[in-house]
């Protein structure tokens, strides 16, 4: 379909070149007779006949130029090699992979030495028994802070210097000493710091 109109478009193109060459002689020729003839009526309708000539010509000239370049367009894309045109998806294969067969794994044989009949048969030797008896570790006195909001260790007892703030719920060592002051029981202890002071036995518990 494509050749067909391309030679339609050639053959139009050259009829209208042709005829704009023949509109262009025919606007020369008309102008150099009318400048010969005499001055007047002749002279106007030759020019105006000029006129039209080149007109006509121009036109056709400027068609038969558009024609040839709509026909050197369609020879370009016509020439365009056919393999720089994308190839589609669904043309392109993947290679096929065969599926790999797995290969049945043996299991190794293991070999059991077998004994000698002649050989004695070590029967295993009991282990003595141990009769000690474990030392008992004697549980160490201790007592536990309850006091909200933390409970102060003392130098001394009843002493307004304050050694450390224990928390509530801290576990104390009690220590072989308790002393009374100001009408208070006061109780040697060891805090889980590893300070030793006196705490009010109000605010302990003892366990």
């Amino acid at each position: 379909m494509m050749p067909i109109i391309s030679i339609v478009l050639v053959v139009v193109a050259s009829v209208c070149l042709l005829v704009a060459i023949v509109f262009l002689i025919r606007g020369l020729t008309s102008r150099q007779s009318g400048f010969h003839g005499p001055y007047g009526v002749q002279q106007q309708e030759a020019r105006q006949d000029m006129l039209v000539d080149y007109y006509r010509g121009g036109f056709l000239l400027l068609l038969a130029i558009v024609l040839f370049g709509i026909i050197g367009l369609s020879l370009i894309r016509t020439g365009t090699p056919e393999e720089s045109k994308p190839v589609p998806a669904e043309d392109l294969v993947s290679p096929t992979i065969p599926p790999q067969t797995s290969t049945p794994s043996i299991p190794p044989t293991v070999l059991t030495p077998m004994s000698s009949p002649t050989s004695p048969i070590n029967s295993p030797t009991p282990d003595a028994t141990d009769t000690t008896t474990p030392n008992q570790t004697p549980a160490v006195p201790s007592a536990v802070v309850n006091s909200p909001n933390g409970l102060w260790l003392r130098e001394a007892p009843g002493g307004t210097q304050q050694l450390e703030l224990i928390t509530d719920g801290a576990v104390l060592i009690l220590l072989p000493d308790r002393e009374s002051a100001d009408d208070t029981e006061w109780q040697l202890v060891r805090t889980p710091a590893g300070n030793d002071g006196w705490v009010a036995v109000d605010f302990i518990v003892y366990q």
